[in-house]
């Protein structure tokens, strides 16, 4: 704010008419102007093509040691000449990943040996090349592949044979070429079977890699315990952390859980708070009737509308992906959505169509742990009019769910309420169910379905009496919602809890041994060209041990190749829910001192008390579709951390917003207690004395941007935007394009006459720092051009409520015409201390830009070294998606897809997206892509809203004053 302020520069010399006063014409004046903003630019055409590898000459020259069969192959070890390390290390500046390359053969068929090099005929040593070719394959050329970068292809050295062909292979070939193929995968680390090939081929080696994880243990393991831990480093801490993976190999429980303490943190004064609420006839004067049936440590999601609720849960899935993939960097995909539904035994549409409102009067989704990612629970709480109807439908669902699997049924009782269970032996089916007067309980889980029973029957603390969620229901009573969905303290308390934390980072480890069993016979596969028979097969190639097929604890697991593995823990794709895992009675000396840093963490980062959370979400049809409206509080707030810093710059005051009419803009409060404010006060004096006060500063401040062509074609001209390397076409200086930003920035005026004397006052400061001049003229308001030096500028302008601060004039012009010729009376939409607000064309600048910002292909770099091994691994997910999909989700969990959503594709340089390409071919496909994820999202999107505020609370006497943040959305489709 103190950069818009003082680099603005002041107004001209006052002149004749030019004197600053209050203007009582200046929006009738203006008003009847038109902007003339300039013609609008083309967006530009993004460079499409390909880039193939070239070939370099002239081609090494190997001599071939040896040659011999190996499981059906024809293996070959080549000695390169000593030159050939320059020629490649030249070739190879920026030490990319060489593979090997053999004409007929698909996937990299080879490998380099570049850590073990062998003396021929008293040579200095070089690389050694292992070359695997199928024996019915003609004799072909061999070359090595050097990738490139994001703006280059990569090249190609042929390798030729000189010298007398060997006719038999030295002893031991098999496991001198098994090693190598080690060697290669260890050169990779990007590769999912990097650190196995290490661990179970090169001990040596991995040995060596010991230094490099010398943290501590137990800082590790309290990583495991994070709430928000990344997948991805988790993995990478279990594969190749060895000091962590010796104190799980150790394990020996022996401290008691109960010497555990959890986070120090307090509950707030509910019933003092909620006493303290305003009464309103909106409020609520019972709890929702599935709120007596919920446990009270279990997360509560409820749906008025059955129909609507399972189209909230699509759109979700659907606009998560491209969310999602721009947080974790890859595009797996998880299918939250479809594997939930399959273990409640509804995969289709049939609960939400023939199961509505004639049959169900109220529905719930409820569940005890977050962690919807690795496991959790889900169970429906259905409130039933016809128990019929309600009965044929679920069992339509069901047979669908099962098609093709071998169910497994068994019916147990509860204290005298009999639980139907129906599993299929893959585990993708988990149903159980129960009865209990008009309502119907489903369950993916034992656990979950007892306690929800025991809630019914008075044996556990229902959500319903929680006072946390008494208070909130009351605290909004006038927000109309389809969904609700609360997370309160009971259910914090127990994601704290030394048992969550504990028995989440052990099933991290579990999921970690897991994996290992379908790596193993990926890498077996690599070695071998072919998958596995059996696990018998796996454990003679001693690629699989004995031991990989019990867990830490002694837990056994079942693992046939092509199969998931399967353990008490569960799979890679759904591990068992907290819930139904035992209670641990003793953990290891490690997890104690783990979890004592977890909560020290926690205590340091977060706040002393819990804070729960609601969301309630609404669909409304809106003039060009169906609107989405979302209301999230979080009370009470941390007093330390950003949401603190936030109130601190913004104030305690929000103040109307309307929603923009063009572009994207942030806003912020600056009300009267705002440390900006109190800043730039000070700053003002120290540079102009005591005298001068910025009494003339408004209550808001914005920075924003117009949807324009310019927006999209700054994105192309800064390399943002995925298009072909132009090396004989020299795109547009960035400087220029920057400079036709439509971007902008405003500040609220309390008086114009207090704000142009401000100004004036820092003209004479600063005179002779730049030029200025008036470059036009709206109405009686002047836009006046600050030219810094030749090539950099920008324009101001002060009207009756705001100075603007924009690159270019015409961008002032349309601000001012929005400010004069906006609606009469048009409300505001809400009040915020922060708002962001977003309108955008189908086909204009902004849609563009974020197009072809989300068509960024580097996120999808670890989903393709996934795909890699297992399309080279497994060979029969090559030509088949449906195999692809099944083996990914059996041995990850997840599936390696492409941008857009389609399997990776398989030729002699590797994994490849069929449209992108990889490190050795690029490719640079017309955007957007028909069909792909951000192109659906961004084709329905025309509107967000999004307004923050924290909201003053109920404060008991002697506490420091309570506040809390709401959140409204407004997601306008088209």
């Amino acid at each position: 704010m103190a950069t818009l302020v003082v680099a603005c520069g002041p107004p001209p010399p006052p002149k004749e008419g030019d004197t600053p006063s209050p203007s009582t014409s200046a929006s009738a004046a203006a008003a009847s102007a038109s902007p003339s903003e300039p013609a609008a630019p083309p967006i530009v055409s993004l460079r499409t093509g390909r880039l193939d590898a070239t070939t370099i000459d002239p081609p090494l020259v190997g001599t071939l040691v040896e040659r011999g069969t190996v499981n059906g192959f024809e293996i070959s070890h080549i000695e390169l000449r000593e030159d050939a390390k320059q020629r490649l290390t030249e070739a190879n500046w920026r030490g990319g990943v060489l593979e090997v390359e053999v004409e007929g053969e698909i996937g990299p068929s080879g490998a380099i040996d570049h850590q073990r090099a062998h003396t021929v005929n008293d040579e200095p040593p070089s690389y050694a090349l292992w070359v695997r070719r199928h024996p019915s394959t003609a004799p072909s050329s061999v070359a090595i592949r050097i990738p490139g970068d994001d703006d280059e292809a990569g090249k190609r050295i042929a390798v030729s044979l000189e010298g007398p062909t060997p006719t038999n292979a030295k002893p031991q070939l098999e496991k001198r070429w098994a090693e190598a193929v080690a060697l290669q995968l260890a050169a990779d680390e990007r590769s999912p079977l990097s650190a196995l090939a290490v661990a179970r081929l090169l001990p040596q080696r991995r040995a060596q890699r010991d230094d490099l994880f010398d943290g501590e243990t137990s800082s590790a393991w309290s990583d495991l315990m994070w709430l928000a831990s990344g997948r991805t480093s988790v993995r990478t801490a279990l594969e190749e952390d060895t000091h962590l993976r010796s104190a799980i190999d150790e394990f020996r429980p022996t401290v008691p859980l109960s010497t555990l303490t959890p986070p120090r943190v307090t509950r707030h004064p509910w019933a003092v708070m909620t006493a303290k609420l305003p009464s309103t006839p909106q409020a609520p004067t019972q709890p929702e009737p599935l709120a007596r049936l919920t446990p009270a440590d279990f997360y509560y999601l409820r749906a008025h509308d059955v129909a609507g609720l399972f189209a909230l849960l699509d759109e979700v899935d659907e606009w998560g992906t491209p969310l999602l993939r721009l947080l974790d960097e890859t595009t797996e995909q998880h299918l939250l959505t479809q594997r939930y539904r399959t273990l409640l035994g509804l995969p289709g549409s049939e609960l939400a169509k023939r199961l509505g409102p004639t049959v169900i009067e109220r529905l719930a989704l409820v569940g005890s742990d977050p962690f919807l990612r690795q496991g959790s629970d889900v169970t429906v709480i259905a409130e039933v009019k016809n128990a019929t109807l309600f009965a044929a439908g679920l069992r339509r669902e069901l047979e669908a769910a099962l098609a093709g699997r071998e169910p497994e049924r068994e019916t147990i009782d509860h204290r005298g309420v009999p639980i139907t269970i129906v599993r299929s032996r893959d585990g993708a089916v988990q149903q159980h169910r129960a009865s209990v007067g008009s309502t119907e309980i489903i369950s993916t889980s034992r656990g979950a379905i007892q306690r929800v029973l025991d809630t019914i029957a008075g044996r556990h603390p229902s959500l319903a009496d929680e006072p946390d969620f008494q208070f909130m229901l009351r605290r909004d009573p006038a927000v109309l919602d389809t969904v609700l969905v609360y997370a309160g303290d009971r259910f914090i308390e127990s994601a704290l809890s030394p048992r969550s934390r504990i028995l989440d980072a052990r099933r991290q480890i579990a999921l970690d041994e897991l994996e290992r069993c379908g790596k193993t016979a990926l890498l077996f596969g690599v070695i071998h060209g072919r998958a596995p028979a059996d696990h018998e097969e796996l454990l003679g190639s001693k690629l699989l041990k004995p031991t990989d097929l019990k867990h830490f604890d002694r837990a056994p697991i079942t693992f046939e190749p092509n199969h998931a593995p399967r353990s008490s823990w569960g799979t890679p794709a759904h591990l068992t829910a907290l819930i139904d895992l035992p209670d641990p009675t003793r953990v290891t000396k490690v997890e104690q001192a783990a979890y004592e840093d977890f909560v020290r963490r926690y205590e340091w980062q977060w706040s002393e008390s819990l804070d729960p959370i609601a969301l309630r979400v609404a669909t409304e049809d809106g003039p060009s579709g169906r609107n989405l409206r979302a209301k999230l509080r979080v009370l009470p707030l941390l007093r330390t951390g950003d949401y603190a810093r936030l109130v601190q710059i913004a104030g305690t005051t929000p103040v109307p917003t309307k929603p923009a009419r063009d572009g994207a803009q942030i806003m912020i409060a600056i009300s009267e207690d705002s440390s900006v404010r109190q800043e730039l006060l000070g700053m003002s004096q120290s540079f102009v004395g005591q005298g001068l006060r910025i009494d003339w500063l408004g209550d808001r401040a914005a920075i924003g941007i117009l949807d324009r062509p310019q927006l999209a074609n700054v994105v192309a001209a800064t390399g943002l935007a995925p298009q072909m390397p132009a090396p004989n076409q020299r795109d547009q200086d960035e400087m220029d394009a920057l400079m036709e930003l439509p971007l902008y920035a405003k500040v609220a005026v309390k008086n114009r006459a207090a704000a142009a004397l401000a100004v004036t006052f820092l003209r004479t400061r600063f005179a002779g720092d730049a030029r200025f001049h008036t470059a036009r003229e709206h109405g009686d308001t002047k836009i006046v051009r600050v030219e810094l030096d030749r090539d950099l500028s920008f324009h101001y302008a002060l009207s009756d409520d705001n100075l603007y601060i924009a690159l270019s004039d015409w961008v002032i012009e349309q601000l001012l015409a929005d400010e004069t010729q906006a609606p009469p009376g048009e409300p505001a939409t809400s009040s915020a201390q922060v708002a962001f607000t977003a309108r955008a064309q189908p086909t204009g600048g902004l849609i563009t830009a974020l197009r072809w910002l989300l068509e960024d292909p580097r996120p999808s770099l670890a989903s393709r070294h996934i795909a890699q091994a297992l399309l080279t691994g497994a060979p029969d997910t090559r030509d088949n998606p449906e195999t692809y999909q099944a083996l990914s989700l059996a041995y990850f969990g997840a599936i390696p897809l492409t941008l857009d959503g389609k399997p990776f594709q398989l030729d002699a340089t590797g994994a490849f997206d069929p449209l992108r390409g990889n490190d050795h071919n690029h490719r640079w496909p017309t955007l957007p892509v028909p069909g792909s994820p951000s192109t659906r999202v961004l084709s329905a999107l025309q509107a967000i809203s999004a307004n923050l505020r924290f909201d003053p609370e109920p404060t008991p006497p002697g506490t420091a004053e309570q506040r809390s943040l709401a959140i409204d959305l407004i997601l306008e489709r088209r």
